[in-house]
């Protein structure tokens, strides 16, 4: 796959279709930032546009992150207030038109704390596992409820690593040391309610399960085989159902975050902010996560993404461009437009970055 995508990247085949082509989506509406000063933002104004994905991208330290916290921050004081907050966060003037419903940030800060939280706990599907075994006919019989499935209360968790799998050892000054359980061999349950199975599997086999096994074992579920499904799009298949929170990674970790928003419902007129969600991602999962991206747009939905990478940069709708250098060197707004004018110039250096490699 590396290989494939590196030959395609050779003959820079989506930067030539970027180049032949204007966006084909038109603004639904425009929010306006007038007068950006926090850090090293120097005063100039922003125009996004609703209903469309937009790159901020520049130079390490142009100030990108910074517009889109302001964006985050003044985005939910007019979801609370509308045009009637009390007052703006660093910025002179804000204004909204176009459809609006709420907002979203999805950055790649951790989301677990433990290690007892894993992807099916984050998903708030676990529930639905522990009560698949606590119907069970052995189940009943022993006199086993949910709680009993539920490594995060006493019953049916194994007593020594109390439901993580896995027991620290402390080594003085050094970083701690995580081992598997001896007592349960990381499985978690003690091994009594590990007798219990369903259609084969105890609920330490199902957490073990990759996402794409789990979706055909849980086929026949449509809760569970929905969200599975939208993990696998996402190009998650690969994780696996009880993979502990704190190691995954922050691409991982965003990615999921999407999908947990995702869920439950049809997102309309939402803008979700992201901040770097290509981290950690091979080629083929940045396009996976594109074309996932551009479903969500077409939902009605406005997306604002901080990037480096080109790859996402020439599958945007609008560009917005900080710089032209880092630090007191950054901050200016060097260019706000459409992906069709963005790559028909070398002006700006992620213009000329992307002119080279085509080259």
């Amino acid at each position: 796959l590396t290989g494939i995508a590196l030959r395609e990247r050779s003959d820079v085949r989506v930067a030539k279709k970027g180049l032949k082509r204007p966006s084909s989506v038109e603004a639904r509406g425009w929010l306006r930032l007038k007068g950006i000063r926090m850090h090293n933002l120097k005063g100039d104004d922003v125009a996004l546009p609703i209903g469309a994905i937009t790159s901020i991208v520049g130079v390490s330290g142009a100030g990108k992150s910074t517009l889109l916290d302001l964006i985050y921050e003044n985005l939910h004081l007019f979801e609370r207030h509308c045009q009637d907050a009390p007052r703006w966060v660093g910025v002179d003037g804000f204004f909204l038109s176009g459809p609006f419903k709420g907002v979203r940030l999805v950055d790649s800060s951790p989301i677990g704390r433990t290690p007892r939280s894993c992807v099916l706990t984050y998903l708030k599907l676990f529930d639905h596992l522990r009560d698949l075994f606590s119907k069970t006919q052995l189940a009943r019989f022993r006199g086993y409820s949910k709680s009993t499935f539920s490594f995060n209360t006493d019953g049916g968790r194994c007593p020594a690593c109390k439901g993580q799998g896995i027991e620290e050892v402390k080594l003085g000054f050094l970083p701690p040391v995580y081992i598997r359980c001896p007592e349960c061999n990381g499985r978690r349950f003690k091994d009594e309610v590990l007798q219990v199975k369903w259609q084969g599997k105890n609920i330490s086999d199902c957490l073990s399960m990759t996402v794409e096994e789990a979706l055909s074992f849980f086929s026949a579920h449509p809760r569970l085989k929905r969200a599975l499904g939208l993990l696998k799009e996402l190009g998650l298949g690969y994780l696996e159902l009880g993979q502990r929170s704190p190691d995954l990674s922050g691409g991982e970790a965003q990615r999921l975050k999407l999908a947990r928003e995702l869920m439950g419902r049809r997102p309309e007129q939402v803008v979700y902010l992201l901040d770097e969600p290509t981290t950690g991602l091979h080629m083929k999962d940045v396009e996976r996560l594109m074309d996932y991206l551009r479903r969500l747009r077409d939902l009605g939905n406005t997306i604002v993404i901080v990037e480096h990478n080109l790859d996402v940069v020439v599958a945007s709708d609008y560009i917005v461009e900080l710089g032209p250098g880092g630090g007191r060197h950054g901050g200016h707004m060097i260019f706000q437009g459409w992906i069709g004018d963005f790559l028909g110039n070398s002006v700006t250096p992620t213009q000329k970055v992307i002119h080279e490699e085509r080259l």
